[in-house]
């Protein structure tokens, strides 16, 4: 894999800016997730690793595409959280309640249910559900960013596979359809590490379904990066024509997983 295509899958995904002056350590929570998505790609791109590795590499690239995502729209979160990391006060050897969960952080537990003006003219600041994909998140942040990128590659000439599925998503209904099936992904490939496979474990993962669960997880991650790359609502945006070049670049790279 070429530095280009990892340039662009982190420039989309990360936001290198944020947080860089705020931690003892002087580098930014984007830069430190940048490295790590960069390392997990290197990883699952190896001929030598065996399946078991490369889909460890891949979930922990889903992880950092989550936790990325995630400290564009809510800074505030994953910035106290590197700062209890890099206070010498972190501990390792427990839970910690700030850390992020793909459960709950990245995927609610629950939807939030209704989302209407009349709902969020009356609830509680702290039962907003803040999930990634939470409904109020949907409604707020991807519908409308979704539909931005959407009619801009919707403009081409000639489109390619990903654009036209792309184009064709309803923004509606696009995290409805797309993040249960990046969930998927997840699960698929974290049975190894969780040892759900007890039946001749080591045959478990056939690294020909591997590459087919990171091609659709890199797909989908490709889609909702670009579409939170033009948001309003985060602190770092890029011009709409770029988000199409680095989009067409990671297609042409991961088209065929």
């Amino acid at each position: 894999m070429n530095d280009s295509v990892i340039t662009a899958l982190c420039e989309l995904v990360c936001d290198t800016s944020l947080g860089k002056s705020d931690t003892m350590s002087g580098v930014s929570i984007g830069e430190a997730l940048q490295s790590q998505a960069a390392e997990a790609l290197a990883g699952f791109t190896k001929s030598e690793y065996p399946p078991k590795v490369v889909a460890l590499c891949a979930r922990q690239l889903l992880e950092m595409f989550g936790t990325s995502l995630l400290s564009r729209i809510d800074p505030l979160r994953v910035s106290a959280l590197q700062t209890l990391q890099s206070s010498g006060h972190y501990d390792s050897h427990r839970r910690n309640k700030l850390t992020i969960q793909w459960s709950g952080d990245i995927l609610p537990k629950d939807d939030g249910g209704d989302v209407s003006i009349s709902y969020i003219k009356d609830v509680e600041p702290e039962k907003l559900n803040r999930a990634l994909f939470s409904n109020l998140t949907d409604k707020i942040l991807w519908r409308p960013s979704l539909q931005k990128i959407q009619a801009y590659i919707g403009d081409k000439q000639t489109l390619s596979i990903w654009e036209e599925e792309f184009i064709d998503a309803d923004a509606e209904t696009f995290v409805k359809k797309y993040s249960p099936q990046l969930n998927n992904c997840y699960s698929y490939l974290s049975k190894g590490i969780h040892s759900d496979w007890v039946d001749r474990p080591v045959e478990s993962y056939q690294m020909s379904e591997v590459k087919t669960q990171i091609g659709v997880a890199l797909k989908i991650i490709t889609y909702f990066s670009a579409a939170i790359s033009c948001a309003t609502l985060v602190r770092k945006n890029i011009d709409i024509p770029t988000i199409a070049t680095y989009f067409s670049c990671i297609e042409n790279e991961f088209k065929d997983y």
